[in-house]
């Protein structure tokens, strides 16, 4: 597993920094979760807003388990 992302697994990680840890791009994750670019901003943006079905399809695309993803509102 990448050594940044472990060391950011020890505490919660949010989906933007999970993705961005991992390479991808907004579309790239977009196409392969299966929802539109806005969405997943959106998601990103407001994370509590996640459904947990998307939450679960990301989670498994950047290799974490869903419990170490940061929900909470960002401010």
């Amino acid at each position: 597993m990448h050594t940044r992302l472990q060391s950011s697994l020890r505490s919660k990680i949010t989906l933007r920094n999970a993705r961005r840890l991992r390479g991808y791009t907004l579309k790239e994750v977009a196409k392969e979760a299966r929802v539109s670019v806005g969405a997943l901003s959106r998601y990103e943006r407001n994370p509590g807003e996640t459904p947990l079905h998307i939450a679960v399809r990301l989670s498994k695309l950047y290799n974490i388990p869903v419990s170490s993803v940061d929900f909470k509102k960002l401010s």
